[in-house]
């Protein structure tokens, strides 16, 4: 996990995620601890803590992965505005110092076309960095978001047992690289071809 150097949203970020790791019984069955080499995914989200994201941290690292959030501010919550300059530059570099296999992110409407802004500028730095987009927007519009050519795949519904799941088969030959068989929930392109069914990953119940 990385040091948050006293940002106070990371700082939240990061006790909420110890919180879950240890008071809440995160049941990974039919998931696994990876047994290869281990993904690392950094989570990108902005303005404001997510507990959504805190705890599909919390179930990526309990499966033996490696995640990083990448926090940055896009809205003025004083006016409830875009910032007249959102640092994207300085996102895209912070993700990339990290070191990802894949970079994901949560989005819902109001922040979604800054997480596409996010991810566009990423692209053009490193364009064979895999993404994943996943939130109630997204679940909204699977379709019309995997359209997008900054957006390579997709989560619908919830993500805690199908992030990590597919996390590990990305990595199940030591590499990362996106599977040929489907993981329910996501969704993606592979090869030109759209790979999985548009519905919703298992719930924890």
């Amino acid at each position: 996990m990385s040091d948050f150097g006293g940002n106070p949203v990371l700082d939240f970020h990061g006790a909420l995620l110890l919180q879950l790791l240890h008071c809440v019984n995160i049941d990974l069955a039919g998931v696994g601890r990876v047994m290869g080499k281990k993904c690392k995914i950094t989570f990108v989200y902005p303005d404001v803590p997510s507990l959504g994201v805190a705890y599909l941290m919390g179930v990526c690292g309990q499966a033996g992965h490696d995640a990083e959030l990448v926090y940055y501010e896009a809205m003025d919550s004083s006016v409830y505005r875009a910032l007249p300059s959102i640092p994207y530059e300085k996102v895209a570099d912070d993700v990339l110092k990290t070191n990802p296999d894949i970079v994901a992110f949560s989005c819902v409407t109001k922040n979604y076309q800054f997480q596409l802004e996010c991810a566009r500028v990423l692209k053009q730095k490193k364009p064979e960095l895999p993404t994943i987009f996943g939130g109630v927007h997204i679940t909204a519009v699977p379709e019309i978001v995997l359209k997008k050519d900054v957006v390579d795949c997709i989560a619908i519904g919830e993500g805690e047992k199908s992030l990590p799941l597919f996390l590990s088969e990305c990595m199940s030959g030591g590499t990362f690289t996106l599977p040929g068989t489907a993981v329910r929930g996501i969704v993606y392109k592979k090869d030109g071809a759209v790979v999985g069914g548009y519905e919703q990953g298992e719930k924890n119940e």
